[in-house]
């Protein structure tokens, strides 16, 4: 399953324990796009809410309006870069063909994906280890 922006509450259970109030699709990708540069460039453990929100030209508190956390954005991020990895493979593996045009295939696809995506693809193969067991074993 696709993982997408709007489905982040489907994937932090905390998000609807908090009851968090509804907002704008295209604000959370505002805030998930600055959050991938950001988590990019600085690391996800150098990077604050503070700098997320100067980013974005809000005040700190605002973000919480969205999210739950920066522990949010990064399990979103990093889920969603996986799927894109494991999509990419599935589709390659259902096409058939010898083993050697498939990695080759397997490899194109690959780095199409970072390069569509570098900052998701930095935080995926950099930052995934901040994660909380239970969303690690995700990743397997």
């Amino acid at each position: 399953m696709p993982v997408n922006v709007g489905e982040s509450d489907q994937l932090n259970p905390m998000s609807t324990k908090l009851g968090r109030m509804q907002d704008t699709p295209g604000r959370k990708a505002e805030i998930y796009q600055a959050a991938e540069r950001l988590f990019s460039r600085q690391g996800y453990h150098a990077t604050t809410m503070r700098h997320l929100a100067a980013a974005l030209g809000i005040e700190g508190g605002s973000l919480y309006s969205h999210i739950t956390g920066k522990y949010e954005l990064l399990r979103t991020i990093v889920l969603r870069a996986s799927e894109q990895f494991r999509e990419a493979a599935r589709e390659v593996l259902a096409a058939g063909g010898r083993p050697s045009e498939q990695l080759h295939a397997l490899m194109q696809r690959h780095v199409a994906i970072v390069v569509e995506s570098i900052d998701r693809a930095v935080i995926y193969h950099h930052e995934w280890q901040h994660l909380e067991d239970e969303d690690r074993a995700l990743l397997k």
